[in-house]
């Protein structure tokens, strides 16, 4: 079954009003509250339809009813309205990010810990810098005829090694010429600078083990992309305790316990970069019960890429949220001024959601 658009409308109504009040919604709060212009029983039967369908369900048999997660993914989608922040609210942030964000090395945590106190809810920040890696030095090591180990030293200093298999019997004068090939040609090189004449001229001196090129550059490139790892930043824990959603001890700490788990929240963070939004909502997640996770992916013109999220019950304030992390987003990337923000943000006012 479809929504219509009457449906819409009392699924947006009963969203809105759970998210403001925390309160399972009764078919007899929109009939007394707002102007539907419907009648009791017909309000009723559009909830059960609503319900049926999976947009709302019961806490208890008596009370209203609560958008599930599928209700809340409509919303998010297609039934909310985009807000639009004041010129209060835009002061406010300006003034917070204008002392925190001058210095670049901070900016990341400063935004977390601005965001956490501006939302109320829980602020994570991902972001990985380019690194323009190389291999200092490599070292050759003679295991059997059969391979050898290859020892790379990076140019932040680590130790990296691997063991490469070859399908040509090698002797340790071997062993060395391929060490010596390898410090010639690509030590102290940027794997992306390197030209395919060289990879050419290191092939035709390689000879009967020309071969090798090819896996050894596969395993340079797996160690320098290794050398850019994500820095994440995580402000407002308690902030969720807060909610009566998080009063429950094991459904608290299984989120606490996702959030310190940092590569999984790093892979929800960095799954689809090209989104402009990537919304996780409770357990169709697996691991968010009782919670929602907005993702705002960006990147920056130093070539930094990276995340901001928010972490709040299921009932959060999505459009204000959206709202604020789009703004603060847009002030770390695009470096414009306060006035520029501003103006943008009426100019935006004028456009859809």
């Amino acid at each position: 079954m479809e929504l219509s658009d009457r449906k819409k409308h009392i699924l947006k109504t009963v969203v809105d009003a759970y998210i403001a009040s925390g309160e399972p919604v009764s078919s007899k709060y929109l009939t007394d509250k707002l102007d539907f212009g419907l009648s009791s029983a017909t309000i009723r039967n559009e909830m059960s339809d609503l319900e049926s369908m999976g947009y709302l369900e019961h806490l208890h048999t008596s009370s209203g009813r609560v958008p599930t997660n599928s209700g809340y993914r409509e919303y998010v989608g297609n039934l909310m309205e985009r807000y639009k922040l004041t010129l209060d609210e835009i002061l406010v942030m300006n003034s917070l990010l204008k002392e925190k964000l001058n210095e670049f090395n901070n900016i990341f945590s400063e935004t977390t810990h601005l965001l956490s106190k501006l939302t109320n809810y829980t602020a994570v920040t991902v972001s990985k810098k380019p690194k323009r890696g190389f291999i200092r030095k490599f070292e050759c090591v003679f295991v059997d005829p059969l391979s050898f180990l290859l020892v790379m030293i990076t140019s932040d200093s680590h130790v990296k090694t691997r063991h490469v298999h070859t399908d040509a019997e090698l002797s340790p004068d071997v062993v060395m010429s391929i060490n010596r090939i390898l410090n010639d040609y690509l030590a102290n090189t940027e794997i992306g600078s390197l030209s395919f004449d060289k990879i050419m001229f290191m092939e035709q001196s390689l000879g009967g083990f020309r071969d090798l090129i090819g896996p050894i550059l596969r395993i340079v490139y797996e160690v320098i992309s290794q050398l850019s790892e994500y820095e994440l930043n995580v402000d407002g824990i308690s902030n969720l305790l807060e909610y009566p959603e998080f009063s429950d001890a094991v459904r608290a700490r299984e989120l606490v316990k996702l959030i310190e788990e940092k590569q999984e929240l790093i892979e929800k963070m960095t799954y689809d970069p090209q989104k402009r939004l990537n919304v996780y909502i409770g357990t169709e997640d697996g691991r968010l019960d009782g919670a929602s996770f907005i993702v705002r992916p960006f990147n920056m013109e130093s070539g930094v890429t990276g995340a901001v999220g928010l972490i709040g019950p299921k009932r959060m304030d999505y459009s204000r949220a959206i709202a604020k992390l789009d703004y603060i987003t847009a002030r770390i990337t695009s470096g414009d001024s306060e006035d520029d923000m501003e103006e943008r943000i009426r100019n935006e006012r004028k456009e859809d959601f």
